[in-house]
Formats: structure tokens, C-alpha cells, sequence
């Protein structure tokens, strides 16, 4: 399993974890504004997600916000780096993504009974493959994000995948 922490001071890719004090089971299911991104129970989590683009990160990486939240009411386990990510370029290639931790500090995570959290990835495509174009990455023009992977306990359930075309620049779909 891998090195656990308690969420609340969890620092992943460079930024804070802003985490709640309490989660309401069904909050992030139902809240307004469902257009923005998608939302479903997995395992013991509520999981958002939706993509943000912006330059920040270049024109071939894409800003992911996840939110979640424990909806058993008994601690339930959080894995951010499990998110997977397909993007396709205006040439229609499909590139894998990754979740880009330089620093090495995405770590599973204990969430505590009916509290949330909320995290920005940065997902970058994956290294060029023997037969694949070596040029750099195009900017993505559609995105297919798997959270189903989020909660460690659900690691055989089925996937949750969806795609947003990409967003206007500094907006979410």
C-alpha cells in the first residue's frame, strides 16, 4: 500500500490541500453548476472533476481540479495519483497523461469521516514512445479523465470516464 497521511496539511505538487472540516454525503453530487465537470460516488468518496486550462502550464498540460468527500462516515482512503488521463490533439493522436509530482509528494491519504478536500493536478502527456512523432505535444483539444481509481479501496471498480473539450484559456468547461 504506500506511505499514508492524514489530509489537512498535505502538501501535493506544490500547492495546499484545502481541506474541509465537514462533508455532507451527496454535496458535490448535487452541487450547481454540474455543466463545469462531473461528479460520482466512488467507494466511500464523492469525487469531482473538471479541467482548467491555462498557459500556466504550457499548451500540451492540462490543470485538473478534484474535489472529494467522505460520504460512509468512517475514514476512507484517497489516491491522487491514481487519476488517469487521455488527451487528444487536433490531429486526433491520443496521448496519454500523467499526473506530474516532481518533487515526489503525492501520497495516498486518509480522509477523516465526513470531510472533503480539494486538489489542482497538473497532468502532463507521457513521454514519446519508439514509432510515436518526436515533436513536442499539440495543445489538447479534448480531455478523458478516469477518477474511478481515486478511492484505494475501489482499485478493481469500474472505470468513471469523461471527456470535456477544452476550455476557453483560465476557464473550466
Amino acid at each position: 500500500m504506500g506511505t499514508r497521511a492524514t489530509l489537512g496539511t498535505w502538501v501535493a505538487a506544490g500547492t495546499l490541500c484545502a481541506c474541509s472540516a465537514t462533508y455532507s454525503p451527496g454535496e458535490l453530487l448535487s452541487a450547481p453548476g454540474g455543466a463545469k465537470g462531473a461528479a460520482a460516488p466512488v467507494g466511500c468518496l464523492d469525487v469531482a472533476v473538471h479541467p482548467i486550462a491555462t498557459e500556466e502550464v504550457g499548451p500540451s498540460a492540462a490543470i485538473v481540479d478534484v474535489a472529494f468527500g467522505e460520504r460512509c462516515g468512517q475514514p476512507a482512503c484517497v489516491d491522487l495519483a491514481a487519476l488517469r488521463a487521455t488527451a487528444r490533439e487536433s490531429d486526433g493522436r491520443a496521448l496519454a497523461m500523467f499526473v506530474s509530482d516532481p518533487r515526489d509528494e503525492l501520497r495516498q491519504a486518509t480522509v477523516d469521516a465526513r470531510s472533503g478536500g480539494h486538489e489542482r493536478l497538473v497532468l502532463r502527456p507521457s513521454r514519446v514512445g519508439p514509432g510515436e512523432p518526436s515533436g513536442p505535444a499539440g495543445a489538447w483539444t479534448q480531455i478523458c479523465l478516469d477518477y474511478g481509481r481515486l478511492a484505494c479501496d475501489e482499485r478493481t471498480a469500474d472505470k468513471r470516464v469523461v471527456c470535456f473539450a477544452r476550455p476557453p484559456a483560465g476557464g473550466a468547461t
